[in-house]
């Protein structure tokens, strides 16, 4: 188990790293305007793969050992291509992304799609290396077709980074379909299970995994389409670039998370994966906020030599990111917990709670204060959030705000905890 955390934490470190490269290559060729497309872009694919993974999603990593390839391929890969479809009209009706874009955003959310589902069959066969090389493969792609336009010294555009998500989610597509390749030979079994049988399934699952994640990225999300709206799209290019070198520290969370999942998983005992959460909860905070502390302290002169001369200003965005950043981290840690124990109706309601705060602070805080009015916006609907998973947790496991103080014992045990693999 703890070889796959290992080999997913330095998967992962290696997309940040690449995406950090596109952020860079985006934000020196076309300044902040063209970053600024460019994340209108991504962020509405990730919107339409909400609905995508319905039944595309992680209710294939649940049903993977359950099923066959060929019974779980035919529902889910004609619900992406739908989807698909279902984008296009939406963003002819709500145009999130500028006209020119919304047939490039359905297709991409279609093959984006596909992909997924290769992946998350991988990961619920048990094969973690596999299934982490195809998302790899996503942004060290797109991070090479930018470089071409480099090496040849031509303009680049928005154009090329499109064409880039076009290559990388249709190669990781072909990577999962290699890796699966001893699947398509195999007979199909369960001949007297129907497809109806097999989507009620992946629906029962899905819609309970998806809630939760809806609700979650429309709060973290939201504020991109306000800040363009307000503020245009060069503002929103600056702060997509603070929000990822800020989003960057929860790598260690988001791992600790993986660890913490596997254990109260295959335990029965309340008190102690009460006494994990907390320990754990409180090291992640700890060496989060010093991460997030020296990541706010570093000069703007460094974010201009690394992006550009338009992105002098992310330092007061870093320090309005800082509280919100700390308070995910709980979200995610006792999320986790909650997800451990099945009660996913908690991370459902503790997304759901900070959805309209994000929504009412976004309409009150952008247009008067940009990039950072956004930035709190967030920052409030993530307290909520945290404020409500907490509330929850209390209810299965009394515990008093005191608990989540962090010590140097509990950054310790973290530490300790990743060097091993092993605990109490």
């Amino acid at each position: 188990m703890f070889r796959s955390i290992l080999h997913t934490v330095f998967t992962r470190g290696m997309a940040a790293v690449a995406s950090l490269g596109i952020a860079i290559v985006l934000s020196q060729q076309l300044g902040a305007g063209g970053k600024g497309e460019q994340s209108l872009i991504i962020t509405t694919i990730a919107m339409m793969m909400l609905a995508a993974n319905l039944l595309a999603g992680a209710a294939l990593v649940y049903l993977a050992p359950r099923f066959p390839l060929l019974r779980l391929l035919l529902p889910s890969a004609v619900w992406s291509l739908l989807t698909g479809a279902a984008a296009w009209v939406f963003l002819q009706l709500v145009p999130l992304v500028p006209s020119v874009w919304a047939a490039d955003v359905a297709l991409l959310t279609a093959l984006c799609a596909l992909a997924g589902i290769f992946s998350n069959f991988l990961i619920g066969r048990e094969r973690v290396p596999a299934a982490n090389l195809t998302s790899l493969l996503q942004p060290l792609l797109v991070l090479a077709w930018l470089g071409i336009p480099w090496a040849l010294k031509t303009e680049l555009s928005i154009r090329d980074y499109v064409h880039g998500l076009y290559l990388a989610y249709g190669i990781s597509a072909l990577s999962g379909i290699f890796f699966l390749r001893k699947e398509w030979r195999k007979p199909v079994e369960c001949a007297d299970i129907t497809y109806r049988h097999i989507i009620r399934q992946m629906l029962e699952y899905g819609a309970m995994n998806q809630m939760a994640h809806i609700f979650q990225l429309l709060s973290l999300r939201m504020g991109f389409y306000f800040l363009d709206h307000f503020s245009g799209t060069a503002s929103l290019g600056q702060y997509s670039n603070a929000v990822a070198i800020m989003e960057s520290v929860w790598l260690l969370s988001k791992s600790i998370a993986v660890v913490q999942y596997a254990r109260i998983s295959n335990s029965n005992d309340p008190e102690y994966t009460r006494r994990l959460s907390l320990e754990l909860t409180r090291g992640t905070l700890a060496l989060t906020a010093l991460a997030v502390l020296v990541i706010a302290l570093m000069p703007s002169s460094l974010w201009v030599y690394v992006f550009g001369a338009e992105f002098g200003g992310l330092q007061p965005m870093m320090w309005a990111l800082a509280p919100g950043t700390l308070c995910y981290v709980l979200v995610l840690l006792l999320g986790h917990h909650f997800s451990g124990q099945g009660l996913y109706r908690y991370n459902t309601l503790a997304s759901l709670a900070g959805m309209p705060v994000a929504l009412l602070a976004s309409l009150v805080l952008i247009p008067l204060w940009g990039a950072v009015g956004a930035a709190l916006a967030s920052g409030f609907s993530y307290a909520v959030s945290a404020g409500t998973a907490f509330h929850f947790f209390r209810r299965e496991s009394p515990a008093s705000w005191r608990e989540l103080l962090p010590g140097s014992k509990d950054v310790r045990r973290i530490l300790t905890l990743l060097r091993s693999g092993r605990g109490t």
